[in-house]
């Protein structure tokens, strides 16, 4: 408990050295945390990882990398989706540093740089049963705008879009 109490958090930019933890970091999270083993789900994360990095432009795009005590340990990622419209990706924080304010920090960090890119609206995709992800996402202003089953991650969940109007 005692060194949950005193991690140091930073963000920090990018490089091409994540990528690797970026993919299999989410991948195990949620095989282990929500039993996700499809080839679908796995597809999904590395592709979209992957296609992010090949079409990155840094005037609209981002990955913010967060540290504690000198370690990644989580991230979120903004894609431009249209000239006003950004797309939250690829969004998790180590469990370990859960509950810390660590993810707040990178939601606050994605948003910001959101309004200086002047994007109009952002959105992500989530489930239901991430209680700590979506009570972020309303603190910061999101709403649910969406709703739909999903069954090609290996086990069924309700999923959830949330927009934020800037």
């Amino acid at each position: 408990m005692e060194a949950k109490a005193s991690a140091n958090f930073e963000i920090r930019a990018f490089t091409n050295d994540d990528v690797d933890y970026i993919i299999s970091r989410q991948i195990d999270l949620y095989r282990i945390e929500y039993g996700f083993t499809s080839d679908k789900w796995k597809a999904y994360i590395t592709d979209g990882v992957h296609e992010l990095i090949e079409q990155f432009d840094s005037g609209k795009d981002n990955v913010f990398i967060l540290e504690a005590n000198g370690s990644v340990s989580g991230c979120i990622a903004v894609i431009h989706k249209e000239d006003e419209v950004a797309h939250f990706r690829f969004f998790f924080v180590e469990p370990e540093f859960r509950g810390l304010g660590a993810g707040n920090k990178l939601i606050e960090a994605a948003i910001n740089f959101c309004r200086e890119k002047k994007y109009k609206s952002i959105y992500l995709w989530t489930f239901s049963k991430l209680a700590a992800a979506r009570h972020l996402y309303s603190k910061n202003g999101f709403r649910i705008t969406a709703t739909g089953e999903n069954t090609d991650w290996g086990v069924p969940i309700m999923e959830e879009r949330w927009d934020l109007e800037l």
